[in-house]
């Protein structure tokens, strides 16, 4: 039985993609994109997909990114294995050599860090008082002049050129915030009530006023022109939400952390105690702030501005109180009470892993399946087995949640 923990490096490849897309060279994806056909993980369909449909610097690397990931944990430790030795400097920046990492292949270049008693030629010249020498581009966030990015995306005798110079211009006339919600309508797009499909929202993530052009001339072609109206016409009908700008503006200002607690406070929430009900976990899991804003206008409406005072109250509170971190305070989730529920289980079903058992309670709970029964099961049945012997990456996400659950009562799965 596969172990559904067993796949630490899609988990941190998941946390080092930020970096990774800021941060790589074009010369440095061109490289990993030939390792990986080479090695057998990309078609050569897909390296052409991902080094000449994109074009630019941005793009590809999500697009590199996006596409191992899907091919599961195997892809992802090979692209580590290839990233360590194609690009030294970027892979230390990424952790890349330490933790999971650190165990796949001894034979990966990890760099020796220098000597206390030999500092490096950037602190002699400052000891000198000379200039530092330029950094070189693995070391720099890796940028592209727009100007050199523009003329790949439009090239000279471009069919597209007008339509495409309209849409970069119409892109330049939304602010940061405008900006943030045309993403957020098209990575949230339904096709069959808005008319087009939606572009990954992994893909938007970091993506520029330029990196959008290229991307949506890639998904809708001669109908990017329509999908582009379609959602400044959404937006027009949201300007002057004061509400929503009021909101978005406090969420910016939370860190991390603090976003964290916002949300906890938001499907934590008891209505009798609060004076709100709760947002699904679900719906917030991976929300983002402007996933937040929508979520709290669609359910709270016009009281949005109170629940959000509330929490920004509590959230104080906290802060003064010096709570521990949301997880280990409000979820003894976390090990302790994990580990007991674990136990009790053991007790009660000695023959079986214990995450095959919560996964078949998770499976027949979610499913409304009558097999599922408060007597203890003496064996996997054989309905579970394709889902425990499946890629197990989403089924990790319904075991949490099915723990989240079983440790509060009453909440929402």
């Amino acid at each position: 039985m596969i172990d559904l923990f067993s796949h630490p490096v899609e988990k941190e490849l998941s946390k080092v993609l930020d970096q990774f897309v800021k941060k790589a060279p074009k010369e440095t994806l061109t490289q990993l994109s030939q390792a990986l056909v080479a090695d057998g993980v990309l078609k050569s369909s897909e390296k052409e997909n991902i080094l000449e449909k994109n074009h630019t610097r941005v793009n590809r690397a999500s697009c590199l990114a996006d596409t191992v990931m899907d091919k599961g944990p195997g892809a992802c430790k090979k692209m580590i294995h290839h990233l360590q030795a194609i690009d030294v400097p970027l892979s230390t920046k990424l952790g890349l050599f330490s933790g999971p990492f650190a165990q796949q292949d001894r034979s990966s270049p990890e760099p020796k860090p220098k000597p206390a008693s030999e500092p490096g030629p950037g602190v002699v010249k400052r000891l000198l008082g000379l200039p530092a020498s330029k950094a070189s581009s693995a070391n720099q966030k890796a940028e592209e002049r727009p100007e050199e990015c523009w003329r790949h995306i439009c090239p000279e005798g471009d069919s597209d050129a007008d339509l495409k110079q309209w849409l970069k211009d119409s892109l330049e006339d939304l602010d940061s915030r405008e900006l943030k919600y045309f993403h957020w309508f098209l990575h949230t797009a339904d096709k069959s009530k808005d008319g087009f499909k939606p572009i990954k929202k992994s893909r938007l993530e970091h993506a520029d006023r330029l990196d959008t052009v290229d991307l949506m001339f890639q998904m809708y072609t001669t109908n990017t022109r329509e999908v582009a109206e379609k959602i400044l016409k959404k937006m027009n009908k949201n300007r002057g939400h004061d509400l929503k700008d009021w909101l978005l503006d406090i969420l910016e200002e939370l860190d991390d952390r603090e976003l964290r607690y916002f949300h906890w406070y938001l499907y934590s929430a008891d209505k009798s105690k609060d004076g709100f009900k709760a947002i699904k976990k679900s719906r917030l899991e991976g929300a983002d702030r402007l996933d937040t804003v929508e979520l709290m206008a669609q359910t709270y409406a016009a009281n949005t501005k109170e629940v959000t005072k509330k929490i920004l109250e509590k959230i104080e509170s906290s802060k003064e109180n010096v709570i521990p971190e949301v997880e280990e305070q409000s979820n003894p989730s976390s090990a302790a009470a994990a580990e007991g529920m674990t136990s009790a289980f053991k007790v009660q079903t000695p023959s079986i892993p214990v995450i095959t058992l919560l996964a078949c309670l998770y499976t027949a709970a979610a499913s409304n399946d009558s097999r599922c029964s408060a007597e203890p099961l003496t064996e996997p049945p054989s309905w579970l087995f394709y889902r425990i012997h499946c890629p197990s990456w989403p089924l990790v996400r319904k075991f949490s949640t099915f723990i989240d659950s079983s440790l509060h009562p009453g909440s929402d799965l």
